[in-house]
């Protein structure tokens, strides 16, 4: 019985370390997206 407690609760803990690395992927995704796009912008800018 307790065992399974413990396992299950291990479960969880690999589950829940999944979701924030998957979160923390998609800032860095959104992060270079923004910086480029920005250096996007700021070269058409300097160029108009």
């Amino acid at each position: 019985m307790g065992a399974a407690v413990i396992e299950r609760a291990a479960a969880d803990a690999r589950a829940s370390a999944q979701v924030v690395e998957r979160e923390a992927h998609r800032m860095v995704l959104l992060v270079l997206c923004l910086g480029s796009a920005e250096g996007v912008i700021g070269g058409v800018l300097a160029l108009g």
